[in-house]
């Protein structure tokens, strides 16, 4: 059984600083903010937000925020919330599976030297292609259907964020030996999972 590590607080959903690229610095080949990034990363981050709530004691949980753009008639934000949930683990099961078959085999690493700087460049890619590819999926159960309308609710997604893809050379130091090691214990064991938020508390 996979093991799952996380660790709540709850939802942030007010910013007093806004992130984005143009402040970004470090050893990355693309930077995304709420100005640029394709909606496949921002269904990304939409559903871990939703599912980091989820794990949040109800009286806290503000998923509703997330998902209030969108709202039709035909559809209220628990039943949307509760559609979504779900979601994360199971794309995020297969974003795992997908990078382990590009990066292992037989648990070890297929290679030892500089092809895991490309392998490892890719794996962000993989993730957000993957996500498109069930962004589809809901979008024919939900939008098509005129149940929520998700693409207004990705377009209106709340908190500012800065998602950025790694130079993986760079940030390594050119060292194969030091992403070879780092390669051999992702294939070698489960992938876990962190889940962290905050919300702002007001002074009484």
């Amino acid at each position: 059984m996979k093991r799952l590590v996380i660790l709540v607080t709850t939802v942030l959903i007010s910013q007093s600083a806004s992130a984005d690229c143009q402040s970004a610095s470090g050893s990355f080949r693309k930077c995304y903010d709420n100005t640029n990034a394709p909606p496949a990363l921002v269904y990304k981050l939409f559903l871990n937000a939703l599912f980091a709530d989820s794990l949040e004691v109800e009286e806290y949980r503000s998923g509703w925020h997330y998902v209030e753009a969108g709202l039709t008639p035909n559809m209220n934000s628990e039943d949307v919330v509760r559609y979504f949930v779900p979601k994360y683990l199971e794309i995020e099961k297969e974003v795992e599976e997908t990078k382990k078959r590009t990066l292992c085999f037989d648990e070890k690493p297929r290679y030892k030297g500089a092809e895991n700087f490309i392998i490892f460049n890719q794996m962000d890619e993989i993730a957000v292609n993957i996500y498109e590819k069930h962004l589809f999926l809901a979008r024919s159960d939900l939008s098509a259907s005129g149940l929520f309308d998700l693409d207004k609710a990705l377009k209106e997604y709340p908190p500012s964020f800065t998602s950025m893809f790694m130079d993986h050379e760079k940030a390594h130091g050119g060292s194969t030996q030091r992403l070879y090691e780092f390669a051999t214990v992702l294939c070698e064991k489960p992938w876990e999972y962190q889940f962290s938020s905050s919300r702002t508390v007001g002074e009484d």
